[in-house]
Protein backbone atom coordinates (compact mmCIF):
# COMPACT_ATOMS: atom_id res chain seq x y z
CA UNK A 1 0.00 0.00 0.00
CA UNK A 2 1.36 3.48 -0.86
CA UNK A 3 0.56 4.94 2.58
CA UNK A 4 2.73 2.26 4.21
CA UNK A 5 5.60 3.23 1.91
CA UNK A 6 5.18 6.92 2.79
CA UNK A 7 5.18 6.20 6.52
CA UNK A 8 8.37 4.14 6.15
CA UNK A 9 10.15 6.74 4.04
CA UNK A 10 8.93 9.86 5.82
CA UNK A 11 12.36 10.72 7.26
CA UNK A 12 14.35 9.93 4.09
CA UNK A 13 14.38 13.59 2.90
CA UNK A 14 16.29 14.57 6.07
CA UNK A 15 19.17 12.29 5.01
CA UNK A 16 20.15 14.02 1.78
CA UNK A 17 21.44 17.42 2.90
CA UNK A 18 21.29 20.81 1.18
CA UNK A 19 22.50 19.74 -2.27
CA UNK A 20 19.75 17.17 -2.82
CA UNK A 21 15.98 17.00 -2.65
CA UNK A 22 13.90 13.86 -2.18
CA UNK A 23 10.55 13.70 -3.95
CA UNK A 24 8.19 11.01 -2.64
CA UNK A 25 5.05 10.11 -4.58
CA UNK A 26 3.05 6.95 -3.90
CA UNK A 27 5.67 4.20 -4.08
CA UNK A 28 8.20 6.13 -6.20
CA UNK A 29 11.16 8.03 -4.86
CA UNK A 30 13.17 10.54 -6.86
CA UNK A 31 16.29 12.23 -5.61
CA UNK A 32 17.39 15.42 -7.30
CA UNK A 33 21.05 16.25 -6.69
CA UNK A 34 22.42 19.68 -7.56
CA UNK A 35 26.19 20.08 -7.80
CA UNK A 36 27.73 23.18 -9.38
CA UNK A 37 31.22 21.66 -9.64
CA UNK A 38 31.03 18.86 -12.23
CA UNK A 39 34.29 17.37 -10.96
CA UNK A 40 32.72 16.71 -7.54
CA UNK A 41 29.65 15.04 -9.04
CA UNK A 42 30.80 11.36 -9.07
CA UNK A 43 32.04 11.50 -5.47
CA UNK A 44 28.92 13.34 -4.25
CA UNK A 45 26.59 10.89 -6.00
CA UNK A 46 28.40 7.84 -4.59
CA UNK A 47 28.22 9.36 -1.11
CA UNK A 48 24.48 10.04 -1.48
CA UNK A 49 23.84 6.56 -2.85
CA UNK A 50 25.82 4.94 -0.05
CA UNK A 51 23.92 6.92 2.57
CA UNK A 52 20.55 6.06 1.05
CA UNK A 53 21.37 2.35 0.80
CA UNK A 54 22.54 2.34 4.43
CA UNK A 55 19.31 4.05 5.47
CA UNK A 56 17.25 1.51 3.51
CA UNK A 57 19.07 -1.40 5.15
CA UNK A 58 18.59 0.11 8.61
CA UNK A 59 14.85 0.37 7.88
CA UNK A 60 14.61 -3.16 6.45
CA UNK A 61 13.90 -1.90 2.92
CA UNK A 62 15.53 -3.07 -0.30
CA UNK A 63 17.38 -1.09 -2.93
CA UNK A 64 16.74 -2.58 -6.36
CA UNK A 65 19.47 -1.70 -8.86
CA UNK A 66 17.49 -2.96 -11.86
CA UNK A 67 14.70 -0.43 -11.11
CA UNK A 68 17.05 2.44 -10.32
CA UNK A 69 18.54 4.78 -12.90
CA UNK A 70 19.72 8.33 -13.21
CA UNK A 71 19.13 11.17 -15.61
CA UNK A 72 21.83 13.80 -15.94
CA UNK A 73 20.45 17.18 -16.97
CA UNK A 74 22.69 19.12 -19.32
CA UNK A 75 22.60 21.88 -21.89
CA UNK A 76 22.68 21.13 -25.60
CA UNK A 77 26.20 22.61 -25.81
CA UNK A 78 27.50 20.67 -22.80
CA UNK A 79 30.56 18.48 -23.19
CA UNK A 80 29.29 14.93 -22.88
CA UNK A 81 31.08 13.07 -20.11
CA UNK A 82 30.64 9.47 -19.14
CA UNK A 83 29.52 9.24 -15.56
CA UNK A 84 29.61 5.81 -13.95
CA UNK A 85 27.76 5.52 -10.68
CA UNK A 86 28.76 2.26 -9.01
CA UNK A 87 27.98 0.68 -5.69
CA UNK A 88 29.13 -2.81 -4.67
CA UNK A 89 30.20 -3.60 -8.25
CA UNK A 90 26.79 -2.67 -9.66
CA UNK A 91 26.33 0.25 -12.03
CA UNK A 92 23.28 2.48 -12.23
CA UNK A 93 21.91 2.91 -15.74
CA UNK A 94 21.93 6.36 -17.33
CA UNK A 95 18.75 7.15 -19.28
CA UNK A 96 18.17 9.98 -21.79
CA UNK A 97 14.61 10.61 -20.52
CA UNK A 98 12.16 9.50 -17.86
CA UNK A 99 8.50 9.75 -17.04
CA UNK A 100 7.84 11.75 -13.88
CA UNK A 101 4.22 12.11 -12.77
CA UNK A 102 3.11 11.32 -16.36
CA UNK A 103 5.37 14.03 -17.76
CA UNK A 104 8.24 12.98 -19.99
CA UNK A 105 11.43 14.80 -19.01
CA UNK A 106 14.59 14.50 -21.08
CA UNK A 107 18.21 15.30 -20.30
CA UNK A 108 18.18 18.66 -22.10
CA UNK A 109 14.75 19.66 -20.76
CA UNK A 110 13.22 19.94 -24.21
CA UNK A 111 9.65 18.98 -25.00
CA UNK A 112 10.50 16.64 -27.90
CA UNK A 113 9.61 13.35 -26.16
CA UNK A 114 6.44 14.80 -24.64
CA UNK A 115 5.36 16.18 -28.04
CA UNK A 116 5.98 12.78 -29.69
CA UNK A 117 3.91 11.11 -26.98
CA UNK A 118 1.05 13.60 -27.45
CA UNK A 119 1.15 13.26 -31.25
CA UNK A 120 0.76 9.50 -30.91
CA UNK A 121 -2.21 9.90 -28.56
CA UNK A 122 -3.81 12.56 -30.76
CA UNK A 123 -3.42 10.37 -33.87
CA UNK A 124 -5.31 7.60 -32.10
CA UNK A 125 -8.05 10.00 -31.01
CA UNK A 126 -8.35 11.50 -34.53
CA UNK A 127 -8.66 8.02 -36.02
CA UNK A 128 -11.37 7.09 -33.51
CA UNK A 129 -13.32 10.29 -34.21
CA UNK A 130 -13.04 9.83 -37.98
CA UNK A 131 -14.09 6.17 -37.76
CA UNK A 132 -17.06 7.07 -35.55
CA UNK A 133 -18.12 9.85 -37.92
CA UNK A 134 -17.90 7.54 -40.96
CA UNK A 135 -19.81 4.84 -39.10
CA UNK A 136 -22.68 7.25 -38.40
CA UNK A 137 -22.66 8.37 -42.03
CA UNK A 138 -22.98 4.76 -43.19
CA UNK A 139 -19.55 4.68 -44.90
CA UNK A 140 -18.41 1.58 -43.02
Amino acid sequence: MPWHFLICTNDLPKLTGNDAKVVLFADDTSIIVTISNQGRLPTALKKKLSGIISWLKANFLLFTFNKTYYLEFKTKNCIDITLDINYLNKTLANVPYTKFLDLVIDETLTWDNRIDQLISRLNSVCYAITAEKQCHQGKF
